[in-house]
């Protein structure tokens, strides 16, 4: 796994006991050895204001590359350490150039550049 890639696993994860239950996608931060920093993904109140530190993938065609289910939305400040093994790579952030920008915005609110 890399920086800038999209995984499938548990989360919020220090709240599931079984982590293959409650699976989300969450944005890859940061990665080390063995753990990595996500951030949080949603498909729930996509219809709500857009604040500066989430990142929202909406757009059909860029689902599509991502290889995501449906629309989302990841809150750049929802973040937490979470065990590699326990998630699965679904795409990288790379497949959709054009949303560079918008992940900076975020990124830069929240303070991870």
């Amino acid at each position: 796994m890399e920086d800038g890639d999209i995984v499938y696993g548990p989360y919020p994860y220090q709240a599931i006991t079984d982590r293959r239950k409650m699976k989300h996608y969450c944005f890859v931060l940061e990665v080390n050895e063995e753990r990595m920093l996500v951030a949080a993904g949603t498909s729930s109140h996509l219809d709500s204001c857009l604040l500066e530190h989430e990142f929202q993938i909406e757009q059909k065609r860029d689902i599509e590359k991502l290889h995501l289910a449906r629309e989302t939305r990841f809150d750049m400040k929802e973040v937490a350490w979470v065990d590699l093994w326990d998630f699965e790579p679904v795409s990288n952030i790379q497949e959709c150039p054009n949303l560079y920008y918008k992940l900076q915005r975020a990124l830069r609110s929240s303070g991870h550049i």
